[in-house]
């Protein structure tokens, strides 16, 4: 109880935090209102009186303004909640090295099968970019108010997180040789830029219009996806990895309603986001990942050590109705059955996101064999508590660990 009172108390206090940064005027007022108090003691000069309440009067009239001024910002802006048009972006990519996997009422993912490629066969060179991402002045305008659209009433931490700013490319000065670059971003930056792409923005006072999603999402030329060095949203990490048990069950977790992207769903293993701490020198791209899914594991399931055998990059893609942001996959096999998870329990740092902790048996040379013909990897053989209450990066991550089930398992 005492926990979960004070994540809420540290949440709000991010709030505050991010809302008097965007609203810096109105924070220098409420300073001068302290400071002004705090220095008008009582004095036995009539005119020094006079002064102070002077003083006094002119802060609380500047401060009563920039308060108002805010509520004008706060309410400025219309958001529309709409639906985007994947068809005609499939469209552009059909002759592509991507998939596409469509998760009914839950959303669109695009499989990179030339980047995933890499990321099994090859090490990728990690470099981290020198400064930090920063939301730029159209985005901002749109934060004090986006925050609460976007956040969903979840409650969430304004933590440092690594994030994309660039491709996988092969680096011609260095042989060929895979690199990606990231860079630290912050949560409440990705609110207020991934998360407001399937909103159309209003203007209240001028009607004019903002569609995020075709002016930072695609490229206005090809209207395929920008590439992350011209991207300016956040685009901040997310991995997963699906933990195998060593009769063939995959191990999920049961979201809360206070996890934003997946509420009440199934997901991963273990899935979140990667913080600078998970960064160490000399780190390819997927020693950083590893450390991260089996951080997450650990954290969400106590699953960890002598538990595990080994965890593997699968691959990777873009969510596209999070502003097509980066996502990893891996697979962990466990040296442990799924009658070991039976008595694993939430860690209770968790319980605010995690519900409770499952394993499903799943075929997955059956599942291999149906997405090689062609299926969707929502079809029979998949658990039918996954294709109904499955979230996106479940039932993604389930299809990597499927493909690369033989070469494995």
């Amino acid at each position: 109880m005492w926990l979960e009172i004070s994540q809420r108390l540290r949440a709000r206090w991010h709030y505050v935090s991010f809302f008097f940064l965007a609203e810096w005027p109105l924070a220098v007022a409420a300073f001068g209102v302290v400071l002004t108090f705090l220095t008008s003691g009582p004095t036995i000069l009539s005119f020094a009186l006079l002064l102070t309440v002077l003083s006094v009067t002119t802060t609380l009239i500047s401060f009563s303004r920039e308060i108002h001024g805010a509520v004008i910002r706060r309410s400025r802006f219309e958001f529309v909640k709409m639906s985007l048009p994947v068809a005609d972006l499939k469209a552009r990519y059909r002759n592509s090295m991507v998939r596409w996997v469509e998760v009914p009422h839950r959303g669109t993912f695009l499989v990179d099968d030339a980047s995933s490629a890499i990321l099994r066969e090859r090490p990728v060179t990690l470099r981290l970019g020198e400064r930090p991402y920063r939301l730029p002045r159209e985005l901002k305008a749109f934060a004090p108010q986006a925050f609460r659209i976007s956040s969903k009433g979840s409650i969430v931490f304004n933590g440092e997180l690594m994030a994309m700013a660039s491709d996988i490319s092969l680096d011609g000065a260095a042989g060929g040789h895979p690199v990606a670059t990231v860079r630290v971003t912050r949560y409440f930056d990705s609110l207020c830029s991934n998360e407001l792409c399937t909103y159309k923005i209003i203007h209240t006072d001028t009607g004019d219009e903002t569609n995020l999603y075709e002016r930072e999402v695609c490229d206005p030329r090809t209207r395929t996806l920008r590439g992350f060095s011209e991207s300016r949203l956040s685009n901040h990490i997310g991995v997963s990895t699906l933990a195998i048990t060593t009769d063939e069950c995959v191990v999920v977790c049961v979201q809360s309603r206070n996890n934003l992207p997946s509420k009440v769903l199934y997901a991963p293993s273990g899935s979140g986001t990667i913080p600078p701490s998970d960064c160490k020198s000399g780190d390819s791209l997927q020693d950083l990942l590893v450390r991260a899914m089996e951080r997450e594991l650990a954290e969400e399931t106590g699953i960890s050590g002598p538990d595990i055998q080994r965890t593997r990059v699968l691959g990777c893609g873009r969510w596209i109705e999070r502003g097509a942001k980066p996502e990893y996959f891996g697979v962990t096999y466990l040296a442990i059955s799924s009658r070991d998870i039976e008595d694993r329990r939430v860690k209770v740092s968790e319980r605010l996101y995690t519900g409770s902790i499952r394993a499903f048996p799943v075929n997955l040379k059956t599942l291999k064999r149906n997405l090689l013909a062609g299926a969707s990897v929502v079809n029979p053989s998949c658990p039918a508590d996954f294709r109904y209450s499955g979230s996106v990066p479940l039932l993604v991550g389930l299809r990597f660990a499927a493909l690369d089930f033989d070469q494995d398992g």
